[in-house]
């Protein structure tokens, strides 16, 4: 089911994905943003991840009422998860060469798209292109600046130390998306990481000077509306080692340095046995912290937890 507007005649060359579930007031400021735009869009898909909330009507309603020159689809698919609905919205987009992914709590300053397909035409073998990021934290009501030089110079150590959470503020070639594979639907979450990381290895990635994109951050007791996918994992922590774990194996050593790699698998799983020992899971604990270990053994963290689980350890069915 689907609802569109014509596409004017001035529309730029990238095509807009957003995917949501449950957030039909945060994705309403969203789509405000993409309207804002210097620069109109030649596209934009908005993939419905079967919210209950009303989320798809209300984005109906705007495009109805508030979309303008904007070129909007509305895809409803059943709940498939975030990697799902973004490669559903990516099949949708045509041979549009640009493509940027905005996350529905998530919005854009005005000349975002501008700067970035400036860029991008400007550095043909340029893969992506990334302005800053403003976390706005809700829970604590706290922003933090983010200059993504840094992530532009050396993306793949990067993402690996820090995480992939720069796709609301990336534009992509949309070809390389494509050559990476799309969004892998197989990991629950963390997908994205995989993803960069595979588009990284295709070409250089560009830094946008300008204002920052505003990403929201532990905003669901706030607004009510669904929040991060991990915050409805209690053991995501786990997901993302065992994602971090496969990601290292695919990059070999040759694109990810030893110490990097030692050290952040370090931390995931000594992370993943602090959240199983929290959940009461010794054995899993156990088994993470031992990896931890068997990493960096001179981490005192990693040796601490795993004697934590011998010393406290609760009987485990």
């Amino acid at each position: 089911m689907s609802s569109a507007h014509a596409l004017p005649a001035s529309g730029i060359a990238v095509a807009v994905i957003v995917p949501v579930w449950n957030r039909a007031r945060l994705v309403v400021n969203c789509l405000e943003s993409i309207r804002a735009q210097t620069c109109v869009p030649k596209a934009v898909v908005v993939v419905d991840d079967g919210s209950t909330d009303g989320t798809a009507d209300s984005v109906d309603a705007w495009i109805r009422d508030r979309s303008g020159v904007l070129d909007v689809t509305l895809l409803r698919q059943s709940n498939r998860g975030a990697a799902a609905a973004r490669n559903a919205g990516l099949a949708e987009i045509g041979d549009a060469p640009l493509v940027a992914f905005l996350d529905s709590d998530d919005c854009w300053p005005p000349d975002f798209l501008e700067r970035a397909t400036t860029s991008l035409r400007q550095q043909p073998t340029a893969v992506a292109a990334s302005a800053d990021r403003l976390r706005h934290d809700l829970r604590e009501e706290r922003r933090t600046l983010d200059c993504l030089v840094p992530f532009t110079r050396s993306p793949i150590p990067w993402i690996f130390s820090h995480g992939a959470a720069v796709g609301s503020s990336t534009v992509f070639r949309a070809a390389a998306v494509r050559a990476a594979g799309g969004y892998p639907e197989q990991i629950v979450t963390g997908h994205d990481s995989l993803l960069f990381c595979r588009v990284a290895l295709q070409g250089p990635w560009l830094h946008c000077p300008g204002e920052p994109v505003t990403f929201l951050r532990h905003h669901a007791l706030v607004t009510g509306q669904a929040g991060h996918i991990y915050e409805h994992h209690p053991d995501h922590h786990l997901m993302w080692a065992r994602t971090y774990d496969g990601l290292a194996d695919e990059l070999g050593s040759a694109r990810l340095p030893a110490a990097v790699r030692r050290r952040t698998l370090e931390k995931r799983w000594r992370k993943a046995g602090d959240a199983m020992s929290r959940m009461e899971r010794t054995r899993d604990a156990r088994r993470c912290y031992g990896r931890a270990v068997r990493l960096r053994p001179w981490s005192h963290k990693a040796w601490g937890g795993l004697l934590r689980t011998f010393m406290f350890a609760t009987p485990t069915p």
